[in-house]
């Protein structure tokens, strides 16, 4: 199922939900019992003309439910390097997944901890697993 229906039918009801609203539309197309943030993050450097890089990322639940957020947007700050900018995008990719686990805690829906990050760039890699 696509979640980007059922979030989009959600925010519709932002200024005032239910309980219901949370468990009828978005719970109800995953699995609820094995939820797991499973995001995807890249980063260009020196792409802009004022020298500073932009992020990209995406945001879903495993692998069969599909992407429900996504983000790109030039970095605010100028980087050193491709792993300076790298490191950046992840930044800003964790700040919202913070969010994201704290919404499911708000609404009573378990997340399987940790958030998996697929990321290329190797020296981030490296420094992220020593």
């Amino acid at each position: 199922p696509d979640i980007l229906t059922a979030v989009s039918f959600a925010a519709t009801k932002s200024h005032n939900p239910s309980q219901a609203d949370f468990s009828d539309r978005i719970i109800k197309t995953t699995d609820a019992n094995n939820i797991q943030l499973k995001c995807e993050v890249d980063a260009s450097y020196l792409v802009h003309p004022d020298s500073k890089g932009h992020t990209g990322y995406t945001m879903g639940f495993g692998n069969s439910i599909g992407t429900f957020y996504c983000k790109s947007s030039k970095q605010t700050a100028v980087t050193t390097s491709s792993t300076h900018a790298e490191m950046r995008a992840i930044y800003t990719l964790v700040k919202d997944i913070l969010y994201v686990i704290q919404l499911c805690r708000d609404t009573g829906t378990d997340l399987k901890l940790p958030a998996i990050i697929l990321e290329d760039n190797s020296a981030v890699i490296t420094m992220a697993t020593e």
